[in-house]
């Protein structure tokens, strides 16, 4: 499942901030791309909102199943799309991750495979945040260890009933292609150098 329902507004953009271009494409077309390279998903969903008309008619076209959502409060949202999804087990990413790679899809994939517990959540150290010069919203403590949610997750929605909290490991994974979060015009500009070397 994409995030893909947010207003964007640190973009200052008047584009939707899905569609916005990073190397002549969407910045989600990345992001569709690996998960579909990954072969690891008997379907993919785009989760949008009436923020995102733009980028629904998108994944449309790229046989990416849209469901909609209300694009105004993010757990509500996952609550509602996860409800939908049932009992599946769902890898959740944002689509603001252009970085990201089918190699380090499977290998998440993978280690909710040997996990025991019904959520796999990802986050990355934030030194590696701090080193890339992109900001963050999401850090905690771990092992001692600063670090910050990536945006990517796994969830077995047949274990979801409601809002409480789910028992869920953390995978700490330090790649660039899951610290880079866009949200501002300056990481649009880290990720398409990034994408360019």
């Amino acid at each position: 499942m994409i995030i893909a329902g947010g207003k964007g507004t640190r973009m200052n953009s008047n584009e939707e901030k899905p569609m916005l271009e990073v190397g002549n494409k969407p910045m989600i077309s990345y992001v569709v791309e690996a998960l579909k390279n990954s072969n690891c998903f008997d379907k993919i969903v785009g989760l949008v909102s009436r923020n995102t008309a733009r980028t629904a008619h998108f994944l449309s076209n790229n046989h990416v199943q849209v469901a909609l959502s209300s694009g105004t409060d993010y757990v509500k949202d996952l609550n509602y799309a996860l409800q939908l999804l049932k009992p599946n087990k769902v890898f959740i990413i944002s689509g603001d991750l252009p970085l990201i790679d089918s190699n380090t899809i499977k290998k998440i994939v993978d280690s909710f495979a040997r996990c025991k517990k019904p959520c796999l959540t990802v986050a990355v150290r934030k030194s590696l945040v701090d080193e890339l010069g992109v900001g963050t919203d999401y850090c905690f403590k771990y092992n001692g260890n600063d670090v910050c949610h990536s945006g990517v997750s796994i969830i077995d929605s047949s274990q979801i009933s409601g809002y409480e909290k789910i028992d869920e490991e953390l995978l700490v994974v330090d790649k660039p292609q899951l610290a880079l979060n866009v949200n501002t015009m300056h990481e649009l500009k880290l990720a398409e150098k990034m994408l360019t070397k």
